[in-house]
């Protein structure tokens, strides 16, 4: 529907029941990406402006591929579209993430994890160029 993204159809359904959706959020477009694209059973990644492969194993991922202890920041980029976040679609996801937060946290002594997690809102996709 034209360069609108509020006007675009709803993208938080995914085309097969048989999959589920995962927002997060670590800094720049492209940080985690690739990685996600070379996961088994990841079968599509997109980036945009927010929020069968075990959701455990995403989690994973997305923690030790960013620093999850510096507010509105990774590296050199800052401001709020560089924070740390899990956005969830389900119960069972906002627990999973919590779960690993909790877990992650164990790792750092002398640093908190200042990932938010919240339920996940309407998916923006980002500009062609950044996919």
């Amino acid at each position: 529907m034209g360069n609108n993204p509020a006007l675009d159809q709803d993208l938080d359904q995914p085309d097969n029941s048989d999959h589920q959706f995962a927002q997060l959020g670590a800094g720049c477009f492209w940080a985690l990406e690739l990685a996600f694209q070379r996961v088994v059973g990841v079968v599509k990644t997109e980036v945009g402006f927010s929020q069968a492969c075990p959701y455990t194993n995403l989690l994973s991922l997305f923690w030790g591929h960013h620093d999850p202890t510096t507010i509105d920041r990774q590296g050199v980029d800052v401001g709020t579209r560089y924070r740390s976040g899990i956005y969830y679609y389900n119960d069972d996801q906002a627990r999973l993430a919590g779960e690993s937060m909790e877990a992650k946290q164990l790792e750092f002594q002398d640093k908190k994890i200042v990932t938010e997690i919240l339920p996940a809102k309407r998916f923006y996709r980002a500009e062609e160029y950044h996919q």
